[in-house]
This record gives C-alpha cells, structure tokens and sequence, in this order.
C-alpha cells in the first residue's frame, strides 16, 4: 500500500514469542455485556475504486468517499476536536506528504513535503497544533531509517521539521506513533539496527510542554518476535498493539495492556494478519484489520472479555488504517 504501511501485520494465537498473558481478573477490566454495536464514526482507507482512497463511516450508514486524486492515500487520522483528518498522500514524483482536509473532505492542503518515498505513521498532539511522522531517512547506500518529526499541522508545506529529539540514535529507527491527551504521552514502535531481521518493541514517553522532545521513556515489550501499530485507549490507561509472534513470520495478533507495560492480554488469535489497532470510544472494543476472510476487512471485538467478533466491512477491496472520530 503506497509504502506507506510498508510492514503490515498479522499472526495467530499461543504461538512461540507471543507474550506471557495473565488472568482477565489482574488486569481490573469489566467483562462487557451485551452485544457488540458499533456505533462511533471511522476514517479508513479502501482500494475499492482500484486505488486507496480514504472513506468515513458513521454507524451502520454507508461509507463516504472523502478523496481523489492520482495518488494512494494512507494513514488517515482525526484532530483531537474531530473537524480535521491528516493523512499521507502518494505524490507524482513518488514521495509521500502530509495532507489536512477538513471532516467533510474540504479544504484539502499539503502541509508537509516529506520528500521521502517512505512513511510510516502520523499522530496528532493534544494542542491540534502539532502533527507526528514516521518519515524515512536514508542513512546511507541500501540503509532505510525511520525518525519521527514534528511539524506544523498548518504547513507551509516547505518546513524543515524539527526532531523528537529523544527518539534519534543513530543505530535506531522510530516509527507508528501514537499520543494521548491524558499525560500528554507518546507511544512508538522501536526497531533496533539496520539489518533484517529488526528488533521491535513499543515504547512510551512523556512529551514535553511544547511538543518537541520526549522524557522518562520506558520499555514495554520485551518479547521475541515485532511489536508495532501502538493505539491508546482514550483515558490513557491501556495501549492496544500488533505483535509477531516470531521475526519475520508475518503472522500478527492483536494484544493489550496497562499503560506501564503490565497485564498483557491476547485479543485476536486468527492466523494471518491482524493489524492496525484503534480503541471504540467506550473503551471497551478494538477495531482492527485481518485478512482472515483473505483480504483485509475492518472488525470489531471486545478489548478485555467475550470473544463475539463484529465484521465491519465485507467485500473484495481492502480496508485498513481505520481511525476513530473523537467524542467531544
């Protein structure tokens, strides 16, 4: 998909490297009642008009178009007020830029000439001010870095981002992050070294008043196999994520835990690709992609308890990157 998801997930359940789960009881969750409804609005992309387009749904309506143009769009994500989406846009040169349009598909404005063909992650800050990229780096011939800048979410289009300073070493790439509202936190995917296979695990950190540097990071996985796609619930008290169950397996499940690391909790266990964690805005569900039915569709299924599975989308397209509209 455009190189903008350039390592998308999957996986299956109780396999080596996946991590240790503990009893739903530690983890202090209620187990949901009641049927899975889904009831909040979604931007995700589909290739149904035989490229990525980014659509939105809103309960069981239909899905509305918002783009088209020549190139692949990915990685659509609301402002923290829900009047705004960020996404990435394939270019005709081949580089991937950051674009705003408004909720409805208005107004659509390159903010950030990324100049890289390769993206992998965009995040919004509380303030609406700031957006976060996964952007690729070449680090020199055949090496492909990942870093994760800030930059304007009002353009111009020509900025010269500056670093989370924190996140940069130069035997590390950063990409896939996600902040919360609550703490003003950052969670991001870490991959250690430049050769295959990658070590990768989920991080988090404290974002500085301006935005502009991370603090007091810490580890959260640990195990064997990649950990990506971090997504917060919206009190910040638990992060949902992709994890592989062995390097380079392509098999991918969907796991949560507590927002320091604690109680892991397997939720999918269907072999193929389960990627691209988000939280419902009860906290209760994770909306996410598998490809169980042999391409990627959108599902709904309870975060901490019973294991009905909602199938949100049914076709031959593909679907993915869905990203929940905030609740104001």
């Amino acid at each position: 998909m455009l190189g903008l998801v350039s390592v998308l997930l999957a996986a299956c359940a109780s396999r080596a490297g996946s991590p240790a789960a503990v009893p739903t009881a530690q983890l202090e969750r209620t187990t949901p009642e009641g049927p899975l409804a889904f009831v909040d609005t979604i931007a995700f992309v589909s290739d149904a008009p035989g490229k990525y387009e980014i659509y939105v749904r809103s309960g069981a309506s239909e899905p509305v178009r918002l783009t088209e143009s020549p190139g692949d769009e990915g990685f659509p994500v609301w402002s923290p007020d829900g009047t705004r989406i960020a996404f990435g846009r394939r270019e005709a040169d081949g580089t991937i830029d950051v674009w705003v349009m408004d909720a409805d598909g208005g107004s659509q404005r390159r903010v950030y000439d990324s100049g890289s063909v390769f993206l992998e992650g965009i995040a919004w800050h509380p303030n609406g001010e700031i957006i976060y990229v996964g952007r690729g780096y070449f680090d020199g011939p055949g090496n492909m870095a990942l870093r994760v800048v800030a930059v304007s979410a009002e353009g111009p289009e020509t900025q010269s981002p500056p670093w989370v300073e924190r996140l940069w070493d130069i035997h590390f790439t950063y990409s896939h992050p996600a902040v919360t509202e609550v703490g003003k936190r950052i969670a991001f995917a870490h991959y250690e070294g430049y050769a295959m296979p990658f070590r990768r695990d989920i991080y988090a950190g404290d974002l500085a008043q301006d935005g502009m540097s991370v603090r007091h990071i810490v580890q959260l996985t640990e195990e064997e196999g990649g950990d990506l796609s971090p997504a917060w619930s919206h009190d910040g008290t638990a992060i949902a994520w992709s994890h592989e169950t062995a390097n380079n397996s392509g098999n991918y499940d969907i796991w949560v835990m507590n927002a320091d690391g604690s109680g892991k909790r397997q939720v999918t266990s269907a072999p193929g690709e389960e990627s691209d964690p988000v939280w419902s805005s009860d906290g209760q569900a994770i909306i996410y992609c598998s490809d169980e039915s042999g391409v990627l569709q959108l599902y709904m299924r309870y975060a901490w308890g019973d294991e009905e599975i909602l199938q949100l989308t049914a076709d031959e397209a593909t679907h993915r990157n869905p990203s929940l509209k905030p609740q104001l």
